[in-house]
């Protein structure tokens, strides 16, 4: 309910490696290439998804509560790195498989390029 235009909010659940698949992940990874090198998005670098199929946001979080969370005033992280994201942490982390997490890896950075294409940046006062 931000009332500033041009304002967005963004909404993290962070992953710890475990034991068993995400329930919400699997409907996903599942239709990720097991290798970047024979995948759509490793020969064109495509940033549109071929998926069609129901995405069910209840289980995004399912066991997890919603009311503890960090929130802090930031950025962007793909350039030009705007300044007018509200950005809210889960601080308890959501389980994925270390399979689901190679699959998104390959399809995320199929060459290996790195984390991120945002440049270091200031701190400009924070800690």
């Amino acid at each position: 309910n931000n009332q500033e235009p041009g304002k967005y909010g963004v909404f993290v659940l962070l992953y710890q490696v475990g034991d068993s698949n995400n329930t919400f992940l699997e409907a996903i990874a599942d239709i990720l290439p097991d290798s970047p090198y024979i995948s759509e998005v490793a020969t064109h670098r495509s940033t549109v998804s071929n998926f069609s199929g129901e995405i069910d946001f209840d289980l995004l979080a399912a066991g997890l509560p919603m009311n503890t969370y960090w929130t802090y005033d930031g950025s962007f992280t793909e350039p030009p790195c705007s300044e007018i994201v509200d950005w809210f942490v889960l601080m308890d982390m959501a389980v994925m498989s270390q399979y689901q997490l190679d699959k998104f890896k390959a399809a995320l950075d199929p060459f290996g390029a790195g984390p991120t294409s945002r440049p270091p940046q200031e701190e400009a006062g924070r800690t």
